[in-house]
This record gives C-alpha cells, sequence and structure tokens, in this order.
C-alpha cells in the first residue's frame, strides 16, 4: 500500500519513524514547518529520516501554499494518507 505521510511536529516524527520501522511502503513526506516561536522544531529531522531512507520530501508552511492536491493525485499517487 503505497503511504503519503504529512506531518512536522515531534509527534508526526515519531509516527514517520514507527511507520518506516514497521515496514509501511512510504512513498512521500509533506514536512509542515512549525512557526518560528514553536519551542520544539522538528522540520530538520522529518527531513532528515526522509533523506535516509530515500524518500521523496516535500516542504510547506501551509498546505494551501502549493497545489498540493495535484501533486499528490499526479505525483505521489497514495492508497493512504496518514496526517499527523
Amino acid at each position: 500500500m503505497r503511504t503519503l505521510f504529512i506531518g512536522g511536529t515531534k509527534r508526526g516524527y515519531q509516527a514517520l519513524h514507527a511507520l518506516i520501522a514497521h515496514g509501511a511502503n512510504v512513498v512521500g513526506v509533506i514536512s509542515l514547518r512549525q512557526d518560528e516561536h514553536e519551542r520544539e522544531r522538528y522540520e530538520l529531522p522529518v527531513r532528515a529520516l526522509a533523506e535516509r531512507h530515500q524518500i521523496p520530501l516535500y516542504e510547506t508552511r501551509r498546505m494551501k501554499d502549493r497545489d498540493y492536491a495535484d501533486v499528490i493525485a499526479r505525483e505521489i499517487r497514495p492508497d493512504l494518507i496518514v496526517v499527523v
């Protein structure tokens, strides 16, 4: 099953790590950048995890910043989307 992961917080990082550790076929990661004032920022760890496992990575502050519906439908083509 082709899985797309969307997230960027500590909880998101942990969920992505668990998906990969359990053998999920993660075919894309959309990392959500947190606000500058956030104490615990996880964009870099999420990016590093995706890169380490050679998973295509997209980064954004908001899903509205780009037409992600088109990217998801035409490029990533997931069977399942996990949002954390």
